[in-house]
């Protein structure tokens, strides 16, 4: 029948055959034999290799860290156990390695400190202007800095002996959960005033967003509040007007702001400490290509809810 076949062995090949077969089963055994011997020989110098396996890891990851440093032309941090955090034209470390690697323009520097002078940046300006890949950079070079890498830095970079790094990015919505937008971000700053002491670093990116925004203003104003008194040190970013007042009375927080070249009507991507900034919503609305009809419009109702 189609499909299948016949096996035919002639007498006189059977000999052979078994022969062979034969050899074949003691070769198998001596292969098992060498294994066993050599696994044998291995499980007795077991302290030994696991020595090697670790220092050849140690090694190749000393290897990674020095070409990684030399990919980005990095330097290594001044590491100080205050809480401190000071980088001049530091770069985000993943913009700076797509631009070495030929991908994508050359990333714009950032330069910020943030000391017990100035524990906590609240950070305004236009949508697009940089204020999340200026978080985005903190963050990374803090990490970097901890773990003993070099960091993307033109001129200094002193990096405090934090022992927490919080950070609220991102939508946290989580449907699985149950989570809004809103009820996700307050699940992070739940944890945070729970944990978050004098060697804390945040990261807020639009901190009070998600909810009415007078009841987010003031939910993020008690949060800031009590994270001062705490001696958190860190960067909040927003777009909640109040917040801007709210900094520039608090004793521990301080305005910054991304600046916009309003006449070209392009980010400059430089963070300006000591000045609040404009979220410039229906400017960049016009920009990416609304209506300008319908942007005339909301400035209309703009005015009429600013008369109010």
């Amino acid at each position: 029948p189609g499909g299948h076949g016949i096996l035919i062995e002639p007498m006189e090949l059977v000999a052979a055959n078994n022969r062979l077969e034969n050899l074949g089963g003691r070769i198998d055994g001596e292969n098992q034999a060498l294994l066993r011997a050599l696994s044998d020989e291995a499980r007795l110098r077991l302290p030994g290799l696991n020595q090697l396996v670790e220092a050849l890891t140690w090694m190749d990851l000393a290897i990674a860290a020095a070409q990684l440093s030399q990919h980005l032309k990095a330097k290594a941090p001044e590491m100080m156990e205050e809480a401190i955090l000071v980088l001049e034209d530091a770069y985000h470390p993943q913009l700076l390695l797509a631009y070495a690697d030929g991908h994508g323009p050359r990333p714009r520097p950032l330069s910020v400190r943030i000391d017990d002078d100035c524990p906590i940046l609240v950070v305004t300006g236009p949508n697009t202007g940089g204020k999340s890949v200026s978080l985005k950079t903190v963050g990374l070079i803090t990490v970097m800095a901890h773990c003993g890498l070099h960091v993307p830095v033109e001129g200094r970079a002193i990096v405090g002996g934090f022992t927490r790094l919080f950070v609220d990015m991102g939508d946290p919505q989580n449907v699985a959960f149950q989570l809004s937008t809103y009820s996700g971000h307050v699940e992070v700053l739940k944890r945070l005033i729970a944990e978050a002491d004098d060697k804390t670093l945040i990261l807020l990116d639009e901190l009070g967003t998600g909810t009415d925004p007078e009841e987010g203003a003031a939910l993020a104003m008690a949060v800031l509040d009590q994270l001062a008194g705490r001696g958190v040190h860190g960067m909040v970013t927003t777009h909640l007007t109040p917040l801007k007042g709210f900094a520039e009375t608090h004793a521990c927080l301080r305005n910054a702001s991304m600046r916009f070249d309003e006449q070209h009507l392009e980010p400059t991507y430089e963070l300006q400490i000591g000045v609040s900034g404009r979220s410039l919503g229906l400017v960049i609305a016009e920009k990416r290509g609304l209506p300008g009809e319908l942007v005339a419009r909301a400035r209309e109702y703009l005015r009429e809810l600013q008369g109010h």
